[in-house]
């Protein structure tokens, strides 16, 4: 039940002095707006008095408080209230940073606050992401500032975790692909941020614990920070893909090494393709990880966590593996459970995904927050957020790791919830545009031959348009969003769509932006790589210019390299993607990830020649912005910038250096870089166990590849054409 609606009845100041609160009650009494009851409890957080600062912490806490606050204001404002409560928290606890009694009320509190059911009192729950300063008493945080005065040093942790018995401390990391090449390093402010760790931070902190990311692709040289401070943590969990098997081992035993108090936890696409355990265990690091989680992390994780404390074995399932030679488990033993069903057979059109909300709190730098984040345009600027709406893929190209035969098949949340997560963000940051970052934005319609499956598909899509169409308007038009097509998939849709046309009714709804996996310049090249389709080039043409026409922008994927591969085939993608009419183009480094997940799934292929050299890469660093923009760097020679190879009459790119500069000078202008734009250039490392397989996708050389890769991105951005494009893409907010 809903608590009773405050009183109104004005009371005269003299009757209740601010420094004579002491409960909710009478504050509510003394002044009834929120801003003034926010003024009160400042003053009383800013005092000399340490009692009259505990007050202050105790009645922000309060949860009849939130309830009177929450019952006078609209929807909106109750997470801009636990902000501005929280905030009280900090001036309190920062005041008092000497202060033990101080300290040990805010863990009281917070503890308190996790321990109730918040269903029960019908307001919304505080986490630590509330209290950016005070929850340096739990311990540092490591993406952050850490302020001295609320450090717990190493030597006290212990003495920190006993005082915080019931909220734990896990840090998730996303790791570099190598330790010893991190310098210098960090990542455009555009990448995308970890969602999955963020649903996992989310999740952990609405519980009531700690929960910390350190992407270390965007921060490479954090990495360090881990050894260093794992004492503090409870749990410490990696994000494992195939590129940072050999890097997640290394941070295993460093910080093992470092502490033997967490638990050291490993889970990510490489774990639930079933790369990790029987690789990991033929190695000398195979006492060096306790739990593998491959599936349902959210709960698994949880799990965990609630087994710290308790006298009874270890928890071990199919989807949550306990390592069998952790020392750290071996005390308590390990329980001994059934197999769980393999949810991947589960038909994925009726399998709904439903992962808990993110709180973008959890994406925290050196810099800050970094999601949503500022675009790259100067004039035009928006925020940027991320969502991510499905798992897995109906598809089996060639290529990919999501293919359906490895993940199972693709999994939608409710359009409802989607919808949802895109108001909230609109309610918080305008304007706005987001970015789906699924393979596929809509349903894969055009394998669907099930009349009840294609309904879905095309019902989840209707409400999915429809829904932004009518969010963009309640928010003034301020709502914009891009997102990844499959090119079979958007035709069967323009076909298919119930009601006028497809393409007018995306713009409506707010469209900037739609990526596709063209992959291939050739077609039958094509057919190979993506599972059978028969895309034809002029089929692509036309929807770019359809798209174009519309106002619409599109991004093309391309990948250079591979076992069939050659040198007239590479550059003949090269040569359309340059000609087909696409806005924005992208080249991938060929990686033989299906390759490496069937050889890692073998028991008996972990400890030789064949896989590792699967678990050796390198990083592609580019210094194409200091030659372009500067004519003295002696490693820049004219022949270093030929043309892509095409018929003589094609003149869509430079020709020759003073072009190519001349072009580069005028986007760098206009705040272009190709440090922002090429990204995710790991590789097969060219020495090592490795050096074959490189030269195996690679043309043959990997010299003559690395110059194809060069060629392909001079050839199509440092173009007359481009320019015109960039413009055009900063003034949509770009």
């Amino acid at each position: 039940m809903a608590p009773p609606p405050p009183e109104t009845e004005k009371m005269d100041d003299a009757e209740d002095r601010p420094c004579s609160l002491s409960t909710p009650g009478q504050l509510m009494r003394y002044r009834r707006t929120p801003h003034k009851i926010f003024d009160i409890l400042s003053s009383l957080a800013s005092r000399n008095d340490e009692q009259a600062r505990v007050t202050a912490i105790r009645i922000a806490f309060s949860r009849s408080l939130r309830a009177r606050l929450q019952a006078q204001s609209e929807r909106r404002d109750s997470d801009r209230q636990l902000t501005a409560l929280g905030s009280i928290v900090d001036r309190a606890v920062l005041v008092s940073a000497s202060c033990n009694e101080v300290r040990s009320k805010f863990i009281e509190c917070f503890e308190r606050e996790a321990m109730l059911v918040a269903q029960r009192f019908n307001v919304k729950r505080f986490t630590v992401q509330h209290f950016p300063i005070s929850r340096q008493i739990f311990g540092p945080v490591l993406a952050g500032s850490i302020d001295s005065r609320l450090e717990v040093a190493p030597s006290q942790a212990a003495t920190s975790r006993i005082k915080r018995s019931k909220t734990k401390r896990i840090l998730l990391v996303l790791p570099p692909i190598d330790l010893d090449a991190t310098a210098d390093m960090d990542a455009a402010s555009t990448n995308t941020p970890p969602l999955g760790l963020g649903i996992l931070a989310s999740h952990l902190s609405s519980l009531g614990h700690d929960a910390q990311i350190l992407d270390c692709h965007r921060n490479p040289s954090m990495w360090r920070k881990i050894p260093q401070y794992a004492e503090s943590f409870d749990v410490v969990g990696f994000n494992v893909v195939l590129t940072t098997l050999r890097s997640v081992t290394r941070l295993l035993h460093l910080t093992r090494s470092s502490s033997k108090h967490p638990l050291l936890v490993v889970g990510g696409p490489a774990v639930n393709l079933g790369c990790w355990t029987n690789l990991i265990l033929a190695k000398e690091y195979r006492d060096q990880w306790d739990f593998a989680i491959s599936s349902n992390a959210p709960q698994n994780l949880e799990q965990v966590i609630d087994s710290i404390d308790c006298a009874s074995p270890w928890p071990n399932s199919a989807s949550l593996q306990a390592n069998p030679h952790s020392k750290r488990l071996q005390i308590r033993g390990i329980t001994i459970s059934e197999l769980e069903q393999n949810t991947s057979s589960v038909d994925s059109k009726k399998f709904v995904w439903a992962p808990p909300a993110i709180d973008r709190r959890v994406f925290t730098g050196p810099n800050g927050y970094y999601e949503p984040n500022r675009s790259r345009s100067h004039k035009n600027a928006v925020f940027e957020a991320h969502i991510v709406m499905s798992q897995g893929c109906d598809w089996n190209c060639a290529f990919c790791t999501e293919r359906r035969q490895l993940s199972g098949g693709e999994r939608r949340r409710a359009v409802e919830d989607v919808l949802r997560e895109v108001d909230s963000l609109s309610d918080a940051y305008l304007p706005i545009r987001i970015q789906f970052v699924d393979d596929n934005v809509l349903p894969q319609l055009s394998l669907l031959q099930e009349s009840h499956a294609r309904s879905f598909a095309i019902e989840w899509a209707n409400k999915f348009v429809a829904g932004l169409f009518l969010l963009r308007v309640d928010k003034g038009h301020r709502i914009t969003w891009r997102g990844i097509f499959r090119i079979e998939d958007f035709l069967e849709y323009e076909r298919a769509w119930p009601a006028g046309s497809f393409i007018d009714q995306l713009v409506e709804s707010g469209c900037q932006m739609l990526a596709f996996g063209v992959e291939h310049g050739d077609e039958i090249g094509r057919r190979k790589q993506k599972g059978g389709s028969g895309v034809k080039n002029t089929d692509i043409q036309l929807l770019f210019s359809r798209l174009r026409a519309a106002g619409i922008h599109t991004k093309a994927y391309f990948i250079l390299g591979g076992p069939n591969e050659t040198k007239s085939s590479a550059y003949a993608t090269i040569d359309f993607a340059i000609n087909c009419g696409v806005t924005l183009a992208y080249f991938a480094i060929y990686k033989a990830f299906v390759q490496a997940t069937v050889t890692l799934r073998r028991t008996d292929e972990t400890t030789g020649y064949k896989s590792t050299r699967y678990l050796h890469y390198s990083q592609y660093l580019t210094s194409w912005d200091d030659e372009l923009a500067n004519p003295d760097i002696s490693s820049v020679h004219k022949d270093d910038f030929r043309p892509p190879e095409r018929e003589p009459h094609s003149r869509n790119s430079y020709s020759n250096i003073k072009e190519a500069r001349s072009a580069y000078k005028a986007l760098a202008s206009l705040g272009f870089s190709f440090r922002d734009l090429v990204k995710y250039t790991d590789y097969h490392a060219d020495d090592g166990p490795s050096g074959d397989l490189l030269k195996r996708v690679a043309l043959g050389s990997p010299q003559e590849y690395f110059s194809a890769l060069r060629d392909a991105y001079f050839g199509f951005y440092l173009r007359p054409a481009f320019i015109t494009d960039f413009r055009s893409l900063l003034e949509a907010g770009y």
